[in-house]
């Protein structure tokens, strides 16, 4: 049973993780770029180096916002590694470990809920720590709600991360009820910020920047030294798309300071129909 586990985990990094974190699609043009796990052995596991992640398109974005995701594979790749350190590479239980484990990609990227539902089952017994990833993986995939609710009932929790993803999926249906199951809606991280962060740069519906605020979400918090109306407006003068952003931003609190000035300067003389736009719809970001 502890290698059925072991292989398990094993599919989980290789077959599930590696694929949908770098290049994840709903479809299956990527199965055509996964490892061949018929040859792939418990002892030539690769090595796990997050920054070698590259993210790619609005896609991957959102998975971006799910950076507990690498902290997951993190942590159960360094637990396959320390099993493996005592032998039994080789045992026919990991591979049938693994082969649960390759069915959960394919079910996942399926969008087949019910076989997911089934293999949890097994999971669940044998490996439950990668409960966790696989409901990571279906909030991704905008699984239905009754579906994530069954994986908490069966014991996965939601990670840290989660807010983020439903936020930049505009999730807002899911994020109301799953508040209910322990769904942070203030958690930030040092790489995507909080949920404010990730709603401006990703471009969300209204209604998810109202109930961030009147669930008392920081609404002027900062990433990499840049505020939400620092990016809003940085993200407006280059797509000219995020103004009704910058008017809920200054309309809702966010203080106007000389950095975000020093932007709409940059931008009077080339993009001048873009400022002009700007300062007619929000006279108060007009630089003095």
């Amino acid at each position: 049973m502890k290698l059925i586990k072991l292989g398990i985990i094993v599919a989980i990094i290789i077959v599930v993780l590696l694929p949908l974190v770098t290049t994840f699609s709903s479809t299956n043009e990527n199965s055509k770029d996964l490892p061949n796990i018929e040859k792939t052995t418990v002892s030539s596991l690769p090595e796990f180096k997050p920054q070698d992640i590259q993210l790619q398109s609005k896609q991957s974005k959102i998975i971006a916002f799910s950076q507990n995701n690498i902290d997951i594979q993190t942590e159960l790749h360094k637990k396959v590694r320390k099993d493996i350190a005592a032998g039994t590479s080789d045992d026919p239980e990991i591979q049938q470990g693994i082969e649960v484990g390759e069915k959960a990609f394919e079910v996942l990227v399926a969008k087949d809920w019910d076989a997911l539902l089934n293999i949890t089952d097994i999971i669940q017994e044998t490996a439950p720590e990668a409960l966790e990833v696989l409901i990571l993986q279906a909030l991704l995939q905008n699984a239905p709600l009754d579906v994530i609710l069954e994986l908490l009932n069966r014991g996965a929790e939601l990670p840290p991360s989660s807010i983020h993803i439903l936020v930049a999926s505009g999730q807002l249906d899911k994020i109301r009820v799953l508040e209910n199951y322990g769904l942070d809606l203030h958690y930030a991280s040092s790489i995507t910020g909080n949920a404010f962060n990730v709603a401006v740069s990703t471009q969300v519906k209204p209604s998810i920047f109202k109930y961030l605020l009147s669930n008392g979400v920081k609404i002027d918090s900062k990433v990499k030294g840049r505020d939400t109306l620092e990016s809003a407006l940085k993200d407006f003068f280059e797509t000219g798309k995020q103004i009704g952003i910058v008017k809920f931003l200054v309309k809702n609190g966010v203080p106007i300071s000389s950095s975000h000035y020093q932007i709409i300067k940059a931008n009077k003389i080339f993009e001048t129909k873009r400022y002009q736009g700007l300062i007619s719809s929000i006279p108060e970001l007009e630089p003095h």
